[in-house]
């Protein structure tokens, strides 16, 4: 975005919402948006957590030092690098619980596949 700076970079929603209040409240003005470690950028409108997602807040140029300032007032670590992966959650339950899910939709995904050629197979000898 020409003109912009990133100043925050988080794939944790609740860090999110605190830099965005946080900047409304100072009258420092910004854009967000909603990242992909694919490169996908839309704009936060509904925003969830979940792997691989991250939200980006950019504040025009002249406003970066009072931005900076402002934030690094807050509880939270100011990163403005893309995060990692799992940035979303340290809790290692969350990890496990999603590679379960990916794991039953890869073997339910699988089966049908293979109970769709069965069939066909089959229905063709009849």
């Amino acid at each position: 975005m020409h003109g912009y700076s990133p100043v925050f970079r988080s794939g944790r929603l609740h860090e999110f919402v605190l830099v965005e209040n946080t900047l409304k409240e100072n009258g420092i003005p910004y854009i967000s948006q909603q990242n992909t470690i694919s490169g996908l950028n839309i704009a936060p409108v509904c925003p969830a957590s979940a792997p691989g997602l991250y939200w980006s807040v950019f504040v025009a140029q002249e406003f970066v030092d009072k931005a900076v300032e402002v934030l690094s007032d807050l509880p939270i670590e100011i990163d403005s690098e893309p995060p990692e992966l799992w940035h979303f959650s340290s809790d290692k339950n969350v990890k496990s619980s999603f590679r379960l899910y990916a794991l039953v939709i890869l073997i339910l995904t699988v089966g049908i596949l293979f109970m769709d050629v069965i069939i066909k197979i089959i229905s063709s000898m009849f």
